[in-house]
């Protein structure tokens, strides 16, 4: 995602603030943070799963199995390509 530091810093801030993680050190190595979802942040997305589902069923409308493994595919390699960018681009 190139994101630098201090906005993945802000980000798991935003996420602990709000109740959906918590940091804890890792009891292995001090220098280390746990992050970990609370049940806050799993009851979340279990509601939403059903409007994921239903986003699903729209976009690959029409499609046979074989199209949607294919588009999963092409997805996934078009997210794989875009990991691979520079952090600037």
């Amino acid at each position: 995602m190139a994101l630098s530091g201090p906005s993945v810093t802000n980000l798991l801030n935003g996420l602990e603030k709000s109740g959906f993680i918590t940091r804890t050190s890792n009891p292995k190595d001090g220098r280390n943070l746990r992050i970990d979802i609370t049940d806050k942040a799993k009851q979340f997305l279990s509601e939403r799963s059903d409007a994921f589902s239903k986003s699903e069923e729209l976009i690959t409308q029409g499609m046979s199995d074989a199209e949607k493994a294919m588009f999963v595919s092409l997805l996934t390699r078009a997210f794989e390509n875009v990991e691979k960018l520079p952090p600037n681009g």
